[in-house]
């Protein structure tokens, strides 16, 4: 169908069924938005990561190459969420310096960006 999904592959890189699951999923859609912490997306791009359980150990700058990698492969926008908010899409990236080192300790706040990203790209017409 022609609906965007918001993939937020949430502790891929410590699970590996969680991450051939965000894979499938990744594979099926047309219309594809990955919204992600660093950690998750480094591991989602299949190259080795660190991880503290669910925690992110990456900055989102550490995964920039591994960002640009998803964008191409599955032809479609990649949101990397920190401190600084990475955008990498077809026509180009950006580095938003935004962030507070103490969101990262507050829950959900990935799930909060990964829910306004849904909304804003249902009324949009471009990512």
């Amino acid at each position: 169908k022609n609906k965007w999904v918001v993939l937020d592959p949430v502790g891929c890189g410590a699970s590996i069924f969680r991450l051939q699951s965000a894979r499938q999923i990744a594979d099926l859609a047309n219309k594809l938005i990955i919204r992600a912490n660093a950690s998750e997306i480094i591991a989602l791009a299949g190259h080795q990561v660190t991880c503290h359980g669910l925690d992110a150990i990456h900055v989102s700058e550490d995964a920039l190459f591994s960002g640009r990698e998803l964008s191409l492969r599955y032809a479609c926008s990649v949101v990397i969420s920190g401190t600084v908010d990475c955008i990498i899409c077809a026509t180009g990236e950006i580095q938003l310096h935004n962030g507070a080192r103490m969101m990262a300790s507050v829950t959900g706040m990935g799930c909060t960006l990964s829910a306004l990203t849904g909304a804003f790209a249902a009324v949009g017409d471009t990512t």
